[in-house]
């Protein structure tokens, strides 16, 4: 005979918010299209893809996704712009 587990099904149970949640090192969620900042970072390709991926993960987890475009300033420093 083999052991059955039974299940309760229970409806309209809140789902709690995630243990540690963090509200990130990055302004992205307060961004609106055309908003900018400049990274803490001295220009290097090595900063630019870190400002670049930053910004491409965090908002493929957004819905709508958000885009963002990276460049380097005259000022040999990093910023990012939110563009979508």
């Amino acid at each position: 005979m083999e052991n059955q587990i039974e299940y309760i099904i229970e409806k309209n149970i809140p789902v709690p918010p995630r243990a540690g949640f963090r509200k990130g090192r990055y302004p992205f969620r307060e961004m609106e299209i055309g908003d900018s900042f400049t990274f803490n970072l001295e220009y290097s390709r090595e900063n630019m893809s870190l400002a670049s991926n930053a910004g491409r993960s965090w908002g493929k987890t957004q819905i709508p996704v958000k885009k963002f475009a990276v460049r380097k300033t005259e000022d040999n420093r990093i910023r990012i712009w939110r563009i979508e």
